[in-house]
């Protein structure tokens, strides 16, 4: 869904720009004295309907990616090739990668204590899918033991387990190399949202009543996908690993 935001975003202003430009283009036409008559509105009509075209396409894809997590949190039987249509739809440039997905099998112990975790959080449980990257290797112990206290690392809000929300936030660009994810299943309890810029010192100040955080920061861009979502937890139990996904340059 947040995925989906942001392209739509990106969408609309694209189609504002093109608008601005074809307006300049217009303006220019018409200093110049040329015979031709300008046609900015059948030009606008055309980028209108080339933006309604990308965002029922957006839409449908949303709809898709919303219909696969469901699934992968409801449903013990999924498949890989479910989630490599969740994860593919999740990115900006999924033709750029070959993505394969190897199913984790998650003990009656690992579950439990899961469940322990989740029936002490505060309020809703909201459970969601969320990425979690680091070496290639310790990725491959967390598929066969699952998360402990030992995974935990200091980040953007002293030491938890960190994931991403944003499949592309875990991707190394043009490395050229096979890259490894984990996709989890994670109880996210009552959520503390706050933003961070780059100026932000660390900080290990938990608020009360929150068994989570979710950390907005934001980065050295100008594109829609300005903004990085993090979220930590602090409890090892409070997420499983469902699928070791793996992806490949397409090239």
């Amino acid at each position: 869904i947040n995925a989906q935001e942001l392209t739509i975003t990106s969408l609309y202003k694209e189609n504002t720009s093109l608008k601005a430009q074809l307006a300049k283009l217009g303006q220019r036409r018409e200093d110049r004295g040329d015979d031709e008559e300008p046609h900015n509105e059948d030009e606008n009509s055309i980028c209108d309907h080339f933006l309604t075209e990308q965002l029922e396409k957006v839409s449908l894809q949303g709809e898709q990616s919303l219909i696969a997590q469901m699934s992968l949190l409801m449903d013990d039987d999924c498949n890989q090739q479910l989630a490599i249509d969740y994860s593919s739809s999740m990115l900006t440039n999924s033709n750029m990668y070959r993505i394969k997905a190897k199913k984790i099998r998650v003990d009656s112990a690992s579950n439990a204590l899961y469940q322990s975790a989740r029936s002490s959080l505060q309020g809703q449980k909201n459970e969601t899918l969320l990425f979690y990257s680091g070496h290639s290797d310790h990725l491959d112990v967390v598929a066969d033991a699952g998360f402990t206290s030992e995974d935990f690392v200091y980040g953007n809000f002293g030491k938890g387990l960190y994931f991403n929300s944003n499949i592309c936030d875990c991707l190394v660009k043009n490395i050229g190399e096979i890259q490894k994810v984990l996709l989890c299943k994670v109880a996210l309890g009552k959520i503390d949202e706050i933003m961070i810029n780059s100026t932000n010192k660390i900080s290990s100040t938990r608020k009360t009543g929150f068994d989570s955080v979710k950390i907005l920061s934001t980065k050295n861009s100008n594109s829609a996908n300005s903004f990085k979502s993090e979220h930590v937890i602090f409890s090892a139990h409070l997420a499983i690993p469902l699928f070791l996904l793996t992806f490949q340059p397409a090239n």
